[in-house]
């Protein structure tokens, strides 16, 4: 799936990024799971985020960014 996202990325006009929800995750094998999708998903350039809270946040920061990028703010 990681390599299906990198190739989208590579085409895509729009940034993205991948979302790791870890709810449905073993407590035991969270750590290690959550680590290891970063990290295949980083070495392949993708832009990840450990939870919805956190890209939301990021997401709001750069659009907020954007806007006043264009404002000439």
């Amino acid at each position: 799936m990681i390599e299906r996202l990198a190739g989208f990325q590579r085409r895509a006009q729009k940034p993205f990024a991948i979302v790791i929800d870890s709810g449905h995750i073993a407590p035991n094998l969270e750590s290690w799971v959550v680590g290891k999708s970063e990290e295949l998903a980083r070495a392949r350039g993708l832009v990840t985020f450990v939870g919805f809270e956190r890209a939301a946040a990021a997401f709001q920061v750069a659009a907020e960014c954007w806007e006043n990028r264009n404002r000439g703010d």
